[in-house]
């Protein structure tokens, strides 16, 4: 079966779950006599002539022919993120399809680079398209899937709520989406200033147009994909919310690729070392984290270490990490590691912190700590609310709150013994061999259903 699996980044450029997702799909697939080629979204600043908005730039990666389709960042626009009218664009996603020839595509997230054109060119020479929601950003066009008070959201997608929404996340004016309504839509937006109070005028005029081309987009996607594959119930029911007929929807958890590594047995004596492994930005909840540590006594007997890029990550958030680290000994900021260490950072810690603040999926820290017998501390919203059994394998807490993180912490701490008992009801996650089997299952069911259409 030739499979054309295409993504928002990919390795080298980014690593992050979608990344390692991709790449262990892939290695299955072609254990199974597959072929499999990459396409995604890519380096903005990478591979481009003066002219052009769009360019293609291929490379091989770990024998994986991986071709990306690069936006020139001088030329770019916000409607990019939102609407799908670019013939540009479309024409270097035809010319893939003509060259790779695939029987089905498999679609992970969204982004500029696949704005509804991987689906349409599908569409147009009659090859399946089989999509999984690992991102939320297919259901929302801010993204995140978090209201404007930064509540999380599973309504349904709607011209009117989303782009109040949006308007009010983007513009800080409270309001500003209703007295947009008395002023005049066309020219006005274009005689504005991009910056300052009238930047943000303008942006608000242009958004709920935008959102309108999103959810046209969106009911495109419906109409086209012939299944959609949800890793948790929370995704599963996202879609249900949002229109795709049960009819199209398959649940299948993701797994992971098994690792070797001799389960610890967890100290019931000595400080509780607590960890975060991930991108340090805002949707990852470091900022929550960060607060809820400093509302913690300075002589508990515990410590907080934590993993990840600070290049990749945002500024400001990298800066409350060090001056977090700076005021208090017991934090430890360790940087980057390889996925060759992932094992002993997990056996390193007793509890991981996965405060994450937007729907995430089915974060791979997750299966990470429970495979090493790791209970986990998540924010109670998307998919870490099905994958960790509060009380039993870990705890949950309200999508923010720093000060029943900060309790929940404190409690944790407190009691080694608690953290053992979660730690041994963790259970080990599926085996990822089990879940491409599964998906090269329903790459064949929608080639069948492609067949009777």
């Amino acid at each position: 079966m030739r499979v054309l699996l295409t993504g928002t980044s990919y390795f080298p450029e980014f690593s992050a779950g979608t990344e390692v997702y991709m790449r262990y799909v892939s290695r299955y697939l072609m254990e199974h006599g597959d072929k499999v080629w990459i396409a995604c979204g890519g380096n903005e600043h990478q591979g481009l002539c003066t002219e052009a908005k769009w360019s293609r730039c291929d490379s091989n990666f770990e024998g994986i022919q991986v071709s990306r389709v690069v936006r020139n960042a001088s030329r770019g626009a916000l409607s990019d993120h939102f609407i799908r009218k670019d013939s540009e664009r479309y024409a270097i996603w035809e010319r893939l399809f003509e060259e790779v020839a695939p029987e089905v595509v498999f679609t992970v997230g969204r982004g500029p680079a696949l704005m509804g054109d991987v689906e349409q060119v599908a569409r147009k020479v009659g090859v399946p398209v089989v999509a999984t929601l690992i991102h939320p950003d297919q259901v929302c066009p801010k993204g995140p899937r978090l209201d404007a008070w930064g509540k999380g959201c599973m309504r349904a997608l709607s011209a009117e709520t989303c782009s109040a929404c949006l308007v009010g996340s983007r513009s800080a004016v409270p309001g500003l989406h209703w007295a947009l309504k008395a002023l005049p839509a066309g020219r006005l937006e274009n005689s504005l200033p991009q910056s300052g109070f009238a930047g943000r005028l303008r942006t608000a005029l242009l958004l709920p147009r935008m959102v309108n081309g999103f959810l046209h987009y969106w009911q495109e996607l419906r109409e086209t994909v012939s299944l959609f594959v949800a890793h948790s119930e929370p995704a599963r029911e996202l879609l249900l919310t949002n229109g795709v007929p049960v009819s199209k929807i398959r649940l299948s958890a993701p797994g992971l690729e098994p690792r070797e590594s001799a389960a610890r047995v967890r100290r019931t004596t000595g400080p509780v070392n607590f960890g975060f492994v991930g991108r340090p930005c805002a949707e990852k909840g470091v900022r929550t984290l960060v607060k809820a540590w400093r509302l913690l006594e300075r002589d508990l007997a515990a410590e907080l270490h934590l993993w990840g890029n600070p290049h990749t990550g945002e500024p400001n958030v990298v800066a409350s990490i060090e001056a977090l680290v700076a005021s208090d000994q017991r934090v430890i900021f360790h940087g980057p590691f390889a996925r060759g260490q992932t094992s002993s950072v997990y056996d390193s810690i007793d509890v991981l912190v996965v405060p994450s603040e937007w729907f995430d999926n089915c974060p791979f820290v997750i299966s990470e700590a429970f495979a090493a017998g790791v209970p986990v501390v998540g924010a109670d919203f998307g998919g870490i609310s099905s994958m960790i059994r509060h009380e039993v394998d870990g705890l949950l807490f309200p999508m923010g709150d720093a000060r029943c993180l900060a309790r929940a912490l404190l409690r944790l701490a407190g009691s080694p013994q608690t953290v053992q008992a979660l730690a041994r009801n963790t259970r080990p996650p599926r085996d990822a061999r089990d879940h491409v089997q599964e998906l090269r299952g329903f790459f064949e069911e929608a080639r069948g259903r492609a067949t009777v259409c």
